[in-house]
């Protein structure tokens, strides 16, 4: 076992911290602060780029949502679409409600830090079409006033996602009251095989 492994329960929390943002952390050390009870230090590590599947897998075990969301967000599940139904069937109508804007980083779109700098998270990319779709359905389709500013917001995020299904940006570039939304998802069409 390494030393920082080791000795992860004597540290205070600005170390745990700063050992959780590092990619090049060892696998123990990762599943120490996995397992410690600072939900800050976890939060980075869920976020680290250099995540370790076995402290990934623990923090997904965990009760609630806030660690899958950020797992997913990340990209830590890219290419496993199970845990995406997973996460959206047992917690999407709470976080609808509760946090929308972590639903919309999570499944959506969002910025953060990236391998490689600051940019698009790569874990909303991959988000199944299916989950998309309802998501277009509840929070965008079925608000009565096309002004409602959250609902605007979620559909240019769905119109920038890669997996909005061809269906849904042909009717929004076709009947959409606001002529910017209408372009944008005329410009997507615009890039569609």
């Amino acid at each position: 076992m390494s030393q920082l492994a080791k000795n992860v329960f004597r540290m205070d929390n600005a170390e745990l911290i700063g050992l959780a943002k590092n990619r090049f952390l060892d696998n123990e050390t990762q599943i120490k602060i996995a397992e410690h009870p600072y939900r800050r230090a976890k939060t980075y590590l869920a976020e680290n780029a250099g995540l370790c599947t076995a402290a990934r897998d623990h923090l997904w075990s965990m009760r609630g949502y806030v660690f899958k969301a950020a797992l997913l967000s990340y990209g830590h599940y890219e290419g496993q679409d199970e845990f995406y139904h997973e996460m959206y069937n047992d917690h999407g109508d709470k976080m609808r409600y509760r946090s929308p804007w972590r639903l919309f980083r999570c499944f959506v779109g969002g910025f953060g830090p990236t391998p490689s700098g600051w940019g698009n998270l790569t874990g909303p990319r991959a988000c199944p079409p299916e989950i998309l779709e309802d998501i277009y359905e509840k929070d965008v389709a079925s608000k009565h006033t096309p002004s409602d500013w959250n609902a605007r917001s979620t559909l240019r995020g769905l119109l920038g996602n890669p997996n909005l299904s061809t269906d849904i940006v042909v009717k929004v570039s076709a009947s959409h009251p606001d002529s910017d939304i209408r372009n944008m998802a005329l410009r997507r069409l615009g890039t569609l095989k």
